[in-house]
């Protein structure tokens, strides 16, 4: 069985924060690299801490690094572009399960289906299919990896144009790391939609038959 069907949420921690925080570690280190060594308590090739010690610290600095830049996203961000981006991927996602759904089962009324709220769909697919489940976490998680990419490199771009001693030279890595927020923020929203788009799916080819009432008027999500 599948690492993640056993530790979901450890799979989740793994994606979507620790990746996360080690890709903006590094990119901070490769562009102030010449002053992050001259902080060190330490010199280099000598007197060294072990590499388990550098090791666990850089990856608590990661996963904490990763954390404080979702509460930025949910304080700064989420009221006006998450929320955008989340209904529209609604409603592209919903009406696209619909509308193949009624293929598959030509006598099915999709002008009137309702669905139930996300987060009950969300936690009784994971309950009813492991498998599902998994692959619901991966997506999650990969949203959340492009969502704090995004905001860290954008955090990261704007210090290295402040930056004093950034050069004319450096403008080339700065368009790279631009190039690199489009892109991610590019895949928050198709992950957004894909994932919707495939509890919708499960959704309707597991509980539709079983759970007729949800024809009925319940809230959509």
């Amino acid at each position: 069985m599948d690492f993640a069907q056993f530790i979901p949420q450890l799979f989740y921690d793994l994606i979507g924060r620790l990746v996360a925080g080690l890709s903006l570690l590094g990119t901070v280190y490769l562009v102030w690299q010449q002053e992050i060594l001259s902080y060190l308590i330490w010199t280099p090739g000598k007197d060294e801490p072990s590499w388990l010690f550098l090791s666990l610290v850089l990856l608590l600095a990661a996963y904490i690094l990763a954390l404080v830049l979702e509460g930025l996203w949910s304080l700064i961000l989420q009221k006006w572009v998450g929320k955008y981006v989340d209904e529209r991927a609604k409603v592209k996602a919903r009406g696209q399960a619909l509308k193949e759904f009624s293929v598959v089962l030509p006598t099915f009324d999709c002008e009137h289906y309702k669905f139930p709220g996300v987060p009950i769909m969300y936690d009784i697919l994971r309950l009813k299919d492991p498998n599902v489940g998994a692959r619901l976490v991966k997506l999650r998680a990969e949203i959340q990896l492009c969502r704090t990419l995004a905001l860290g490199w954008s955090i990261i771009m704007a210090f290295w144009l402040a930056y004093p001693g950034t050069k004319i030279g450096q403008l080339p890595g700065v368009l790279g790391l631009l190039t690199c927020v489009v892109a991610v923020s590019s895949e928050y929203w198709s992950r957004r939609v894909r994932t919707y788009w495939s509890m919708y799916n499960h959704w309707l080819i597991l509980e539709e038959a079983k759970l007729p009432s949800v024809y009925s008027g319940r809230g959509d999500g």
